[in-house]
């Protein structure tokens, strides 16, 4: 351990070295040497030699399969190294920092690991680190990508070639996943195919760094697929990663990408079913870096289901402050279409504006791909009348997501509403109890009890048993 000595037992001593460097070895990963450790008195050990250790169980926690202790590791290890930060090594705690950084990110916690891998890049160029600044940028671009922000993500990539220290045609794994996630959110086969040309791949019996090169390889396969048009490919790619021999320890960062490639093949095919079936249970990930919320909205609207599709999205508005910037245009642009399908318009344009705006703030991330064109062509019709300097400038970007990706044939319809029930669904997605609807519409209780059944009937929206429920006087 650079600058930390102490009277440390060489199996504990040996675990932090294996754990800082991110060598390979079984034993250096094994829960049972962590747990061992564990017993040790560590009464005089320094806070930077506390941090070390912490920071090696959570990645031996992590690359056993154990992600939510290996998130509470990191947690504690956190405080160490604050405790730490004014005496120890600057390489020492960039180091620390990195390792808590992939952890965090394999976790799904892309903003925790954001915060920690500046924190590395900043003690790594206080040390004059390479490695740890390679691997520090490496991370913060991962988790850069993850968020929507591509052209931040480029400048990490450029720090990290400006360094010198990586090998021609090899790239870490960290690297290469997040060149891949942007090149798959452009659909560009030809980038992602290069891409794989310069992954790491090891045999079945990787250990340690190795699996997660591994795991990269197979999801860069899966967006290759995609791009490419092959979205059965796509499928039995991502059917095989999460049930092969991924499916022990897998990071729960890579198995929500290759769910969420697996529902996006499916609905490219024009699945929705299927797709439905797939997300059902799923969760998505801390930050909704990757939302499956927006998943189960598209697949409702194949099926000409636009209340579901809004109920589906509500949790997400519900988090708006800590969902990932990214995702949360996927989720306004198809909540735009739900509404637009229930004659909602002036909804649907605020929607369409909020997720539109977004992308163009992130320097455009895809958000219509796989949409009905007729809906899209409504929607940016009306965003030319009501904003025609800013639709000017995102039109285009627009016209190319959805030639890229048109949604397939469903039988997906408007459906018409007529004036009250509009002016009484107006009403309803602002929460108003049916007593309120009544008085504003100056109608007595059971004619708006009469006039919301039927529109969630015409809507398609719930049986009647599901409507008579819904509907009690407040």
């Amino acid at each position: 351990m650079t600058g930390q000595s102490s009277e440390l037992s060489s199996s504990v001593g040996a675990l932090i070295g294996a754990g800082l460097a991110g060598s390979g070895g079984a034993h250096a990963w094994s829960i049972d040497v962590v747990l061992a450790a564990r017993n040790e008195d560590r009464s005089e050990w320094t806070r930077a030699e506390r941090a070390g250790f912490t920071a090696a169980a959570t990645r031996a926690l992590a690359f056993s399969g154990h992600f939510a202790e290996a998130v509470k590791a990191a947690d504690e290890a956190r405080e160490y190294l604050r405790e730490a930060a004014g005496g120890a090594d600057a390489g020492y705690l960039a180091k620390c920092h990195c390792v808590l950084a992939e952890s965090y990110l394999l976790s799904g916690h892309g903003r925790a690991c954001a915060e920690l891998a500046q924190s590395a890049i900043d003690q790594a160029e206080q040390a004059a680190d390479a490695d740890a600044l390679v691997e520090g940028n490496g991370l913060m671009s991962a988790a850069l990508a993850l968020n929507g922000r591509f052209a931040a993500a480029r400048s990490c990539w450029t720090q990290i070639e400006r360094t010198g220290v990586l090998k021609p045609g090899v790239l870490p794994w960290y690297v290469a996943f997040s060149r891949g996630f942007v090149a798959s959110d452009r659909a560009d086969r030809g980038l992602l195919g290069d891409i794989i040309a310069e992954t790491a791949v090891s045999g079945p019996t990787a250990t340690g760094p190795e699996i997660l090169d591994n795991a990269v390889a197979s999801l860069l396969a899966m967006w290759s697929a995609l791009a490419g048009g092959d979205a059965r490919g796509a499928v039995a790619e991502a059917e095989s990663f999460v049930s092969g021999v991924f499916i022990s320890g897998c990071p729960p960062l890579f198995r929500a990408l290759a769910l969420r490639t697996e529902a996006e093949a499916l609905l490219q095919l024009g699945q929705a079913r299927n797709a439905a079936t797939a997300l059902a249970g799923l969760h998505s990930l801390p930050d909704h870096n990757v939302c499956f919320e927006w998943l189960r909205a598209a697949a409702h609207l194949q099926l000409n289901e636009p209340r579901e599709a809004l109920r589906v999205t509500e949790r997400c508005l519900r988090v708006d402050s800590m969902h990932s910037p990214r995702t949360m245009p996927l989720v306004r642009v198809r909540r735009a279409a739900a509404l637009e399908l229930l004659g909602l318009h002036e909804l649907a344009d605020t929607e369409f504006s909020r997720g539109i705006h977004l992308c163009h703030t992130l320097g455009w991330v895809t958000s219509v791909r796989g949409l009905s064109p007729e809906i899209v062509g409504v929607l940016v019709h009306r965003l030319n009348l009501n904003e025609p300097s800013f639709a000017a400038r995102v039109t285009d970007k627009i016209r190319e997501d959805l030639e890229h990706g048109a949604g397939p044939a469903t039988g997906t319809s408007f459906i018409r509403l007529t004036p009250r029930e509009k002016a009484i669904a107006q009403l309803l997605s602002g929460n108003l109890a049916l007593t309120d609807i009544a008085d504003e519409l100056r109608i007595s209780a059971n004619t708006a009890k009469t006039h919301i059944r039927h529109l969630y009937r015409n809507c398609l929206l719930y049986t009647s048993d599901a409507a008579d429920e819904g509907l009690g006087v407040d």
